[in-house]
Parts: C-alpha cells; structure tokens; sequence
C-alpha cells in the first residue's frame, strides 16, 4: 500500500516552512481549533501573531481532481467540502484551502463560481514544482497509490 500519509507529512511541513518564510513575524503551527458548534479541528497551518492570535486558517489539498484510472476524485473533492465546513466553523476570518493540484484547484474554483463552495474561503494554488526534492516526492506517492488501483 502507498505511503499516502508520508506524502501529507512531508508537504505539510514544506507548506507551513514556505508560509513561515513570506514574514517571520509570525509563528505557523499544525494545531488543533475550537469551533463554532463546540469542537476541535486540527488544522494543517495555524498562523498565529506575536500575541498568539490566530491571524490565518490554512487546509491544504494534496489530491488531483482527476485520477489516473479515470476517476474524477469524488471522494477527495468531499474531502475538501469537509475541510471548508471545518474553515467556516471557526471565528479565524482569513481562511485558506491551498492546493497541489492544478485539476483539484480549478475545479473547486468551477464550484465557487456556481455557488457551490463558500466563496469566503481563499483559494491558493501552490506548485510544488518551485521545489524539485518535493515534487519528487509527491510524483512517486502519487504513482504508487495509482499503481495499486489498477
């Protein structure tokens, strides 16, 4: 089986480091939030200021739109409707879903502009090809992962 959650850990990290390194004003940690309705969500960027406010909520899609075998990634695309449920539960007022996936990116960006994803939510593309060890990386998860579906 894929190492899937190798992939999450690695790009995690590399996004809360390249979000860290646009202002070292500011601390970015993987932690959990209260919400709204009274639980918990760990977030995968919580940026927070000098005085430990929360400033920024990040969620951060890994998954392509479409799959290698054809799939349109429904079930990923439910994973991303969670994590937005989860942003909105918050009192944060900077929420952020950024991508890896070119093809996951546009079409939630097709869904907000059909009005069916909150348009509060800041959508982020980020290239993991601006880093060649990491691309690296996903590349190969993402072609074991494919391989065992086939």
């Amino acid at each position: 089986m894929a190492n899937t959650r190798k992939i999450t850990t690695i790009v995690e990290d590399w996004y809360r480091k390249n979000i860290q390194d646009e202002s070292n004003e500011y601390r970015v940690l993987k932690e959990k939030v209260k919400l709204k309705w009274g639980g918990e969500f760990e977030f995968d960027a919580v940026v927070k200021d000098k005085n430990d406010n929360i400033i920024e909520l990040h969620c951060l899609s890994i998954a392509e739109a479409k799959t290698e075998t054809g799939n349109g990634g429904s079930g990923k695309f439910n994973k991303i409707k969670a994590d937005a449920l989860m942003l909105l539960g918050t009192e944060c007022e900077h929420k952020i879903l950024a991508f890896t996936g070119k093809t996951m990116y546009e079409k939630t960006k097709k869904e907000v502009q059909k009005g069916r994803f909150p348009n509060k939510i800041v959508l982020k593309f980020i290239d993991p090809k601006s880093d060649s060890e990491i691309d690296a990386i996903i590349n190969k998860i993402r072609k074991e992962s494919s391989d065992e579906l086939l």
